[in-house]
């Protein structure tokens, strides 16, 4: 045993002179008047108004082959078109997210759509480890806000910013239960960043689009949570992140607070949202239809593509061409923020709509019509078509020749266009086999039908018949 003592002293002493050093390294003085910068005072005020929330229920999915599962460890390898085809079952799920309180008085507690979607029981645990049953109030999944209350005393929230003052290079800090981590209570995740971007759209995540976008890191089990700035103030509510590998990436998003008070008022009024509609089809006007239509070709605004007939756009005297400039005060600069703007409007209020039209300014009024209320008697009227976003189509294509004909631009799931089969970017050349070369004319033939309509369709090279019934 005594030859391995030197070995051992040598080992013992390597492991201590480590320890001397830095035993002997002073200690850097930093003046009171110059101390290190930190979030901790604005951090202890704001994680107790950051809640966890976990999630329990059942969803439908289609009932894939017991054997299969057994091989494939659950995976359902069956074509897509026969898993459709497949009746479904239920099966339970849990989830993971986080809220932020907003009345601590009464419990108010705000969070994302997409968190306690499909649950039949919403836990929230409170930053001091209190576990409560949370009753959703209402919720929203195209601006993926919903809202809950839980009935406790000595809650704690945030003061409310402005996020309409925050700009491109503000520090921010997101907070919330990344993965879980702090399912127990306790204490909440912060990571810091600045805002990266205001007002970003086109990113297909939700129906109603207007992010800010930050480099803080938001992960799985953020959604829900708090984007505050430097003064500790909540700017926005944390929702999805971009990532090729479902990780941060220094990508995330949040909505802002001042659209989400909106949201929050008329689901606690409410329980849902009564949505506005103008009744027209806007594209992105690109730097190329600026200078055909005789703008420069950094003019910004929204291109009027379709105003629908009896619709209040129509009314108001928008037409095909216009370009909306600005909807109330809210500048417009791309087409998204038409569809966000109204539909944050209230119904039955005035939309005051700048446009140019053939280089001359005009300013339109509108009233917001409630869009519930419209689908129902869209679908009253026209069964067939109800749910189908269309537009007249014309185009030259070297397998069909000159196309003429309605173009499918979106389709609802349960449609029962959707259903047939029908898929944005179809586009219908005849019903009952009637020539149907506008919107118009499909319309009127589609009213025509009680029981089916026969439509043929043109889809990339190819070309189908599918039946609405």
């Amino acid at each position: 045993m005594q030859r391995y003592l030197p070995l051992l002293i040598s080992s013992i002493a390597l492991n201590l002179l480590p320890l001397s050093l830095f035993a002997e390294a002073p200690l850097v003085e930093v003046p009171a008047s110059q101390s290190i910068p930190s979030l901790a005072p604005v951090l202890k005020n704001a994680m107790p108004a950051i809640v966890n929330i976990a999630v329990q229920g059942i969803i439908q999915t289609p009932a894939a082959n017991t054997e299969e599962e057994d091989n494939e460890g659950g995976n359902n390898n069956s074509p897509p078109e026969n898993q459709q085809l497949m009746p479904e079952k239920p099966r339970k799920f849990q989830s993971i997210g986080s809220g932020v309180i907003i009345d601590p008085n009464n419990g108010v507690i705000i969070t994302n759509d997409h968190v306690i979607r499909n649950a039949n029981l919403i836990t929230v645990t409170l930053n001091d480890g209190r576990r409560l049953k949370a009753k959703l109030i209402g919720s929203d999944s195209e601006t993926d806000l919903a809202v809950l209350k839980v009935d406790a005393k000595n809650l704690k929230s945030l003061p409310i910013g402005d996020s309409d003052k925050a700009e491109v290079g503000d520090f921010v800090v997101a907070i919330g239960n990344p993965f879980g981590l702090n399912s127990f209570g306790n204490s909440q995740s912060a990571t810091f960043g600045i805002i990266s971007a205001m007002k970003r759209s086109d990113l297909n995540i939700e129906g109603v689009e207007n992010f800010i976008q930050t480099d803080a890191a938001i992960n799985p089990g953020n959604s829900g949570g708090a984007l505050v700035n430097a003064k500790g103030e909540l700017i926005g509510i944390n929702t999805a992140i971009i990532s090729p590998y479902g990780g941060n990436v220094g990508i995330g998003f949040a909505i802002p607070i001042n659209m989400a008070k909106d949201v929050v008022m008329q689901l606690l009024k409410f329980g849902s949202i009564h949505r506005g509609l103008m009744g027209i089809f806007v594209q992105h006007l690109t730097p190329e239809l600026a200078q055909a239509m005789g703008y420069n070709e950094d003019f910004q605004g929204a291109l009027v593509s379709q105003v629908n007939e009896g619709s209040p756009a129509e009314k108001a005297g928008l037409k095909p061409g216009d370009i909306i400039t600005q909807i109330n005060n809210t500048k417009i600069t791309q087409a998204t923020q038409v569809k966000t703007t109204i539909s944050l409007l209230r119904v039955g209020s005035d939309a005051k709509i700048n446009v140019l039209r053939d280089g001359k300014e005009m300013t339109l009024n509108a009233v917001v019509t409630d869009i519930k209320k419209h689908e129902q008697r869209l679908q009253a009227s026209n069964p067939f078509l109800y749910g189908l976003a269309l537009r007249n189509f014309e185009q030259d294509s070297p397998t069909h020749g000159n196309i003429i004909g309605v173009q499918v631009v979106g389709a609802s799931e349960n449609s029962a266009g959707w259903r047939a089969g029908l898929r944005p970017g179809d586009v219908i050349v005849s019903a009952n086999k009637l020539t149907t070369p506008n919107v118009k004319t499909l319309q009127t033939v589609a009213q025509q039908q009680k029981q089916r309509l026969l439509v043929q369709v043109l889809r990339g090279p190819g070309a189908l018949f599918l039946l609405i019934i």
